[in-house]
């Protein structure tokens, strides 16, 4: 089968319609190994820069106007009319069909890609429109164009804070602006007027170089005129010769406001025209140029991309994507668990629905699960399981068949039930005596993950930090491989009754003897009796720590432990002593 999925290569944002890049419309699955789609590409226009076309756009700054605090970014303030160090553009800019890596920023809201005058004056008295042959500045940018003095006080000009009132310049080039959607952002903030200072209000105003669509746009906060210079302004472009201009209606040179207003000026002159290569699991496709592909894939997963170029100016913009195509639903399908029940019947019930685990992240409405007792019928979708929370089984492989209700593609899948008995209840004294203080920890039963209950069946589990009582039984269970426990209906659980010693004097008698408590690493005891084995044991019960000794004395190593508070319990001539120590 062939079915047509679509490869979008659009425009968006800091504004949507400056920036390129590659969206990726994620096709379908595709069944089996083989069926082919075609893939399309939806590509966007771009166009030279010999000529431009001028729109009003919303003033909706979201760059900031403010310096980024580089010192290299920033225009020295001790001069007025000044025209900033070469800056080193970050991407090639095309302006009027040609390539510049450089540019000056100017001190009266002007750039130009001319850099003969790097450091220099810059020019502030014009009184004609553009186009002009004899305007001062040429292979320019004009945003707002106008003499504005950027000298702190100190220096003889009106700005009092030259870290907020200043020009200044930087690059956007993190996230959605990676290459090749970089933008090289010129502020001129809060600037005053030569000879009118602050009197008419500061001006500000921001220019946008995009990269690879050589967009530009001007934003415009605030534009007051001064009676210095006839209160002349101008924003738009002009070409090297003077014989071309680009100018917003009525802000050519002359004496006009503006307040919250933002131009862009976009290249129309020829369309540059697409190429197309693509790759296969990295590897070229030959003879394959077009802007569609027909993809065929064989295996599981395959990867295919597009490199997209278009000649600007003198350079290739290329812009990359790539499409995994996956055969199947198997690649998103998650595999179910195996269900165990812990019992001592031949059959029980299982609840055997695994449909939220199966379609994970999957959108539930898009697939049907159906259960069944083998793989054939799951394949031919024959003898569903319909009871399938209250299934009886002896234990058995339940098949699961996944389709999407949309392809109809299907894949299957299984797992297992199995019944396990429960294991005999642990092994130890059904009497035996505590000293005073003691917990669970300090009785003696064999077995493996013990829990300790105050009940013959049911309840939940004691804390093993229990402390024993005289006269109590207490209840001991323990857990299988098979995560099955001792416990049942009827009791399947070992009683042990306690009593207490009423003091330690059999320990106190052959000298025991535990230090150092705290302790960082080592635990030593000693006794005069043969002391037969040492546990070590968390607040939860759990043993992590055990040696059998045989001697009168033996050190444990606490090191690998975690700071914290442990119950050591030493068993000796029958007789067993809990210690509560603390790990440094």
């Amino acid at each position: 089968m062939i079915k047509n999925y679509f490869l979008f290569i659009t425009l968006f944002s800091i504004n949507a319609f400056c920036q390129i890049g590659v969206i990726i419309e994620e096709p379908t699955i595709i069944c089996h190994p083989g069926d082919c789609t075609v893939l399309n590409t939806n590509i966007p226009s771009l166009y030279q820069t010999t000529n431009y076309s001028v729109s009003a756009i919303p003033y909706n700054p979201n760059v900031p106007f403010q310096w980024d605090g580089i010192t290299d970014h920033i225009i020295n303030a001790s001069s007025d009319d000044v025209w900033s160090s070469i800056v080193n553009l970050p991407f090639t800019f095309c302006f009027y069909g040609n390539n510049y890596n450089q540019l000056l920023v100017g001190s009266n809201g002007v750039v130009t890609f001319n850099t003969q005058n790097a450091g220099g004056d810059c020019p502030w008295q014009y009184s004609t429109s553009i186009p002009n042959t004899s305007f001062p500045i040429k292979n320019a940018i004009y945003g707002v164009y106008q003499d504005t003095d950027i000298r702190t006080i100190t220096n003889g000009g009106a700005i009092t804070n030259s870290a907020i009132q200043n020009v200044n310049f930087y690059t956007l080039d993190l996230g959605i602006n990676t290459a090749p959607n970089r933008v090289f952002v010129i502020n001129f903030n809060e600037l005053p007027h030569y000879q009118c200072g602050n009197l008419f209000g500061l001006q500000t105003s921001q220019i946008l170089l995009y990269e690879a669509t050589n967009i530009i746009e001007v934003l415009v906060k605030n534009r007051i005129s001064c009676p210095w210079n006839s209160g002349n302004g101008v924003i738009g472009l002009q070409n090297q010769d003077g014989t071309i201009a680009h100018v917003p209606p009525g802000r050519n040179t002359g004496n006009w406001t503006a307040t919250n207003e933002a131009w862009r000026f976009s290249p129309n002159g020829a369309q540059s025209p697409a190429t197309f290569q693509w790759y296969k699991d990295g590897l070229l496709i030959p003879n394959q140029s077009a802007s569609t592909l027909v993809a065929c894939p064989i295996q599981s997963q395959e990867t295919y991309s597009v490199n997209v170029s278009f000649p600007n100016c003198i350079e290739n913009i290329i812009l990359s994507k790539s499409i995994v195509l996956n055969v199947g639903v198997e690649a998103q399908i998650v595999i179910p668990n195996d269900i165990s029940i812990c019992s001592s019947n031949t059959f029980e019930t299982f609840n055997i629905d695994q449909t939220a685990t199966i379609l994970g992240a999957l959108n539930p409405n898009d697939f049907e699960v159906n259960y069944y007792t083998s793989l054939s019928d799951a394949t031919n979708d024959a003898n569903r399981i319909i009871n399938i929370n209250t299934f009886s089984s002896q234990g058995q492989t339940i098949f699961v068949r996944i389709e999407n209700v949309i392809t109809s593609c299907f894949s299957t899948t299984s797992f297992n039930l199995t019944i396990n008995p429960p294991p005999v209840p642990p092994t130890g004294n059904a009497n035996q005596t505590f000293t005073v203080g003691a917990t669970l920890v300090s009785l003696i039963v064999e077995g493996t993950n013990i829990l300790w209950y105050s009940q013959a069946t049911g309840g939940e589990p004691l804390p093993i930090t229990t402390v024993l009582i005289s006269g109590t039984t207490y209840y001991a269970s323990q857990t299988n491989a098979s995560n099955c426990e001792s416990r049942s209906v009827n009791s399947n659980r070992l009683a042990v009754t306690v009593s207490s010693t009423l003091n330690n004097s059999y320990w106190e008698k052959y000298n025991f003897k535990s230090n150092p408590n705290p302790v960082k690493n080592i635990f030593n005891i000693s006794f005069n009796k043969n002391i037969s084995n040492v546990s070590v044991y968390n607040l939860v019960g759990q043993e992590v720590i055990t040696k059998s000794i045989n001697a009168n004395q033996s050190q444990i190593d606490m090191s690998n432990l975690s700071s914290g508070t442990y119950l050591v319990k030493v068993t000796a001539d029958n007789q067993v002593k809990t210690i509560k120590v603390i790990k440094e």
